[in-house]
């Protein structure tokens, strides 16, 4: 971790500075660098050895975090309301604005309390389940334990699982791609076929580098359904977790999940990844489908919602998802759709708005 941390930062030894390249097996105590310190009666160059360098300050660290960083980094940054209500609190009393003799000049004046407001809380929207019972989340949280589902679906044979699978001790080492296909070959040659659902219980507490390749394999290049859980989250709770919401289901709803992933710092060459996902089989809210398509790199709006190549045809995102939607939800139209867009910032609402709304 320090080795890929500390390639190609700057430090500064004897007034000159040197890029790392590479880590010595030296202790740092060992380590020697050269100091030039004058010339001797015979014009030849004094040089003294010494230990010590320094790294030069101010350095952007542009590459992609690990998934231990980005956790890390989460954890630090995240901070509760009444925290952050305390580190502005003692931020404005350090600041003392009060006693700024140019601010008083001016005639301004800085509330020391914060400013109190109405709010209102909404009444959480009824549950559906099975037998025509509703029940109301509490806390903003449900528990669909000893409750049936409302229109339950029945896979055939799934009565017991034909096999389980663990990972050989041996490969954890390896690149999560490689691991993904010694297991996968493991999972190939003790089925009789392809399975229906393949349920894995990951290794990691969070963001597991194994994910993304284990539902690449499944999905893209087999097309076997995949659950993948959390080993920290496995309870009853968690495995029932399954809603639907009266507001969308008394008329056809479309709701669809946009957002735009970037390449990872300091690589411009990387195309953008686009993606949209939507609902479909209406009144249902827990079947979707996505859309993705690449586009410029660093580009935050969407550019492939509308695409016509002709006078009368349309490749873009949302007639796609719009004609899935017709097909898989009775022959119906949406009478009202939900978007949820992520990654913009308060600058790039108006942007949102005037381009991909339009």
């Amino acid at each position: 971790m320090a080795r890929r941390m500390l390639k190609s930062l700057r430090i500064k030894a004897n007034g000159v500075e040197y890029k790392i390249t590479g880590l010595s097996e030296s202790l740092c105590r060992d380590q020697k660098f050269s100091l030039k310190h004058g010339k001797d009666a015979n014009g030849e160059v004094l040089t003294t050895e010494i230990t010590l360098c320094t790294l030069v300050s101010l350095q952007r660290y542009t590459k992609a975090l690990t998934n231990l960083q980005r956790d890390q980094l989460v954890e630090r940054s995240r901070q509760k309301p009444h925290e952050r209500k305390a580190a502005l609190e003692d931020s404005l009393r350090n600041s003392r604005y009060g006693d700024d003799p140019m601010l008083r000049s001016c005639g301004i004046n800085v509330e020391p309390n914060f400013r109190r407001i109405e709010g209102r809380v909404l009444p959480p929207p009824k549950i559906m389940v099975g037998r025509g019972q509703h029940f109301v989340p509490r806390n903003g949280s449900w528990n669909f334990n000893n409750k049936n589902l409302a229109e339950p679906v029945r896979i055939d044979p799934l009565e017991f699982p034909l096999e389980i699978f663990k990972e050989e001790d041996h490969f954890r080492r390896e690149p999560a791609h490689v691991r993904v296909q010694k297991l996968y070959a493991t999972v190939k040659n003790r089925l009789p076929g392809l399975p229906q659902l393949l349920l894995c219980i990951l290794p990691d507490r969070k963001n597991s580098d194994l994910y993304g390749p284990w539902k690449w394999r499944n999905l893209a290049e087999e097309g076997v359904v995949t659950q993948c859980i959390s080993p920290n989250k496995i309870n009853d709770q968690y495995i029932t977790n399954f809603y639907t919401i009266p507001f969308v289901s008394k008329k056809p709803t479309l709701i669809l999940g946009m957002d735009v992933s970037h390449g990872s710092p300091g690589r411009s060459d990387v195309p953008s990844i686009s993606a949209v996902v939507s609902s479909r089989c209406s009144p249902e809210i827990s079947r979707y489908r996505a859309a993705v398509r690449t586009q410029s790199s660093k580009v935050e709006m969407i550019a492939n919602l509308f695409k016509p190549v002709s006078d009368t045809e349309d490749q873009g995102i949302i007639r796609e998802l719009l004609v899935d939607f017709h097909i898989t939800s009775g022959k119906r139209k949406p009478d009202q759709i939900i978007i949820f867009r992520d990654g913009v910032s308060e600058s790039q609402f108006n942007q949102v708005l005037n381009i991909e709304l339009d």
